[in-house]
């Protein structure tokens, strides 16, 4: 375990209550940062330089890389992650450019750490803005399953981008108080590629009842679009689970036409 520091109001304040052997071991990690971080940024900046932003997962994923190594060389346990996150940010990193973290628990270095999971190059399969949505939703990560069948997927082809913002609703709310770990992977794998055939059509509905006939559902559906976005994934779900006789295709249509009141072809 990791003796670390964390940020008070700008100073620094030991974690626990540590004995003198322990502060120094604190300080002595804390000078490892202080040297580490700054070279890695430095590197990083002349590899990428003005093309970061282009460049943001490859650069993301090196930085990651190394946090993983700084983890493992100062034995920071999981649960202490986070702290040892912040403690990177908030004294050892020079980049002023470093992007701000969304919440507590959603720190951009966290990101980084975990898109180093995965081999480059299939972390390149989804971009970097797909990737933080993904890791935006803890649902979406508590089984790293859902990103190795994402990677899967994006293999056959690549997804597009409204396509997986749709996706991560459907997913997020088929995993919704579910314990995945009852599915074996052919099993998650089929569920999770049934979710994008429901995705899929719902696309398909939209031009075909509005966007091919120039037309708009209701101003409600339209200002309150991630609600209904909502009750059409849940009530596919739940359809499924009751109506055995009608085909998905079947199901996703009548569902569509309720939820967004989609006028008669």
């Amino acid at each position: 375990m990791a003796n670390l520091i964390r940020n008070m109001n700008g100073k620094k304040a030991y974690v626990g209550i540590l004995s003198p052997e322990e502060i120094k071991d604190a300080e002595k990690l804390m000078e490892s940062l202080l040297q580490a971080i700054p070279v890695l940024e430095d590197e990083l900046e002349r590899s990428y330089g003005n093309s970061i932003k282009r460049n943001r997962l490859e650069y993301a994923h090196e930085y990651g890389r190394k946090l993983r190594e700084l983890l493992e060389m100062h034995s920071v346990k999981k649960y202490q992650k986070i702290i040892f996150f912040e403690q990177i940010r908030y004294f050892a990193s020079q980049d002023e450019n470093l992007p701000k973290d969304r919440s507590e628990s959603r720190g951009i270095l966290n990101y980084y750490y975990k898109l180093a999971n995965y081999p480059l190059e299939e972390a390149k399969l989804i971009n970097w803005s797909e990737w933080s949505q993904l890791f935006d939703i803890p649902a979406l990560t508590k089984d790293e399953r859902i990103v190795d069948w994402l990677i899967f997927k994006s293999k056959e082809a690549k997804i597009p981008r409204e396509l997986f913002r749709e996706l991560m609703t459907g997913i997020r709310l088929f995993s919704k108080n579910k314990d995945l770990s009852v599915f074996t992977q052919e099993q998650l794998f089929n569920k999770l590629n049934q979710i994008y055939t429901v995705t899929f059509n719902k696309l398909n509905l939209y031009e075909k009842y509005f966007t091919s006939r120039q037309l708009e559902p209701t101003k409600a559906r339209m200002t309150q679009k991630q609600k209904y976005r909502e009750k059409y994934f849940n009530d596919v779900l739940k359809t499924l689970k009751i109506n055995k006789d009608l085909t998905l295709e079947e199901v996703c249509e009548e569902i569509f036409v309720n939820v967004y009141n989609a006028p008669a072809l």
